[in-house]
């Protein structure tokens, strides 16, 4: 891949622009608003980190991976053949890394799209070590295929050099059903571990709509239901108080936080979430049954909202720093003691939580407290789960308490630039083995089997409580 003009700068516009002016020419106008939209999506959930671009004290290793990825978006339609003939002006320090990815990506949907033992894919990924950076391509590609509905007719037509499309619709339906498959046990926990849990819900809420279509109605019914806004109504003004409480407290001591509130589980999460419950406790060792999963959830939503699911509405609180004048809680933040600094928070929030059960009725033997949650990703947290309030239906919520640093890991794609660019070694470590471990337990486990990701493992978005 080679130009006679090369940029010397992460210049995402001009990118961009070339993009228009290719796609035109190749009379693919389609593609390019598809790139725009893959683009737009990895700009949102962070997989392209465009202040990182436009800061020039950023490390010009994270820029040029933030740059490879976004021109990744951009083309990842065209196959690498293509690209390099057009003589693209890319960056000179990403040009390799470009047309590696590129042809890294369509490989992973040729083996995909072809049906092949996941054991092909097992080894196209380098059995684990290291993760190729084409996978946060298929994340925001598969979330934006599939955002609304499946649109076969747009998937079939002439042009033969791009990517996903196909001669007719009978070919192009069975890519769909491949891509689900494919997002359900693989790309939904990769977007988990990588750091963005919102990612993971879209997708699994687009491949359980493909492929387990009854429960997916079921699920979507229960949102829309007014037994269900009533529940969450509950839940929400109990949250509301705790966050009055928890906000006054912390400020008073002179810390400094963020407190984010989501307001109903995502959707994509419950069903993969129900599923998992339902089959460990009464379909153990059986095939997994979307019909049956749907009647049972049906004819179980109270005992859902009663517990079974004990994060419907969650409020995260993440301690950010300390201004106030206790020389111990100064003296653990400059020194990064994260024990000590999580301690002094926790008995603030802890009190402002009892707080809140007195208020609501809760007694002190009904909430729950867990410490705590951890993720393969690095992610810890406490957890304060308040119940089901006097035997009324109510949507169990959560309370979380993290620092900073967790937080970025877990949520902001922090996981995923660790693995890609380098940082903290442990963590690095971490990461990879986590990664190596989930590709073996979903393509790994799988001999004797032919074409589909059969395994249905743990993924690393589920967390481990330990009290």
């Amino acid at each position: 891949m080679s130009s006679g003009r090369v940029r010397q700068v992460h210049d995402l516009s001009a990118m961009i622009a070339e993009a228009r002016g290719f796609f035109g020419a190749c009379g693919a106008r389609p593609y390019f608003t598809h790139g725009s939209r893959v683009l737009q999506i990895a700009k949102r959930h962070g997989l392209v980190e465009e202040g990182v671009l436009a800061d020039r004290r950023q490390p010009v290793a994270r820029r040029d991976a933030n740059m490879a990825l976004a021109t990744l978006c951009m083309f990842h339609t065209v196959r690498a053949d293509q690209l390099v003939e057009a003589k693209l002006t890319i960056p000179k320090s990403i040009q390799g890394s470009v047309a590696g990815q590129l042809a890294m990506f369509q490989r992973i949907v040729d083996v995909v799209h072809a049906d092949e033992p996941p054991e092909r894919l097992l080894q196209l990924l380098n059995g684990g070590k290291p993760a190729p950076l084409a996978l946060l391509v298929c994340l925001a590609d598969y979330a934006a295929i599939y955002d609304s509905h499946t649109r076969i007719e747009s998937f079939t037509g002439p042009h033969h050099q791009l990517l996903r499309h196909y001669s007719d619709s009978e070919t192009a339906q069975r890519a769909v059903l491949a891509d689900a498959r494919f997002g359900e046990k693989l790309l939904a926990p990769l977007a988990e571990l990588f750091g963005y849990p919102e990612l993971a819900g879209e997708l699994m809420r687009h491949a359980y709509r493909v492929n387990h279509p009854e429960l997916y109605r079921e699920i979507s019914n229960l949102y829309r239901s007014q037994a269900f806004r009533d529940w969450l109504s509950v839940s929400t003004d109990i949250i509301n108080y705790a966050r009055a409480e928890i906000e006054h407290a912390l400020k008073s001591a002179g810390f400094d936080f963020k407190i984010e509130i989501r307001p109903v589980k995502n959707q994509g999460k419950l069903m993969r979430k129900i599923c998992r419950i339902m089959h460990d406790t009464s379909h153990k060792g059986e095939p997994f049954d979307s019909l049956a999963m749907a009647e049972e959830v049906r004819s179980n939503l109270d005992d859902i909202g009663l517990g079974k699911i004990h994060d419907w509405v969650a409020m995260r609180v993440t301690i950010v720093g300390y201004h106030g004048r206790n020389k111990s809680i100064k003296g653990a933040f400059q020194q990064n003691e994260e024990s000590e600094m999580y301690s002094y928070a926790k008995r603030i929030v802890d009190a402002a939580f009892h707080r809140t059960c007195t208020e609501y009725g809760i007694t002190l033997g009904e909430f729950k407290y867990y410490e705590f949650l951890e993720k393969l990703n690095g992610y810890s947290a406490g957890h304060w789960t308040f119940p089901y309030l006097n035997n009324r239906p109510f949507l169990t919520s959560e309370i979380q308490l993290n620092l900073s640093r967790w937080d970025i890991l877990s949520r902001h794609g922090g996981a995923a630039h660790y693995l890609y660019i380098g940082g903290d070694r442990t963590i690095v470590e971490n990461l990879g083995r986590a990664y190596h471990n989930l590709l073996y337990d979903v393509l790994g486990n799988t001999r004797g089997s032919t074409g589909t990701l059969k395994a249905n493992k743990p993924d690393p978005g589920e967390s481990s409580y330990k009290t």
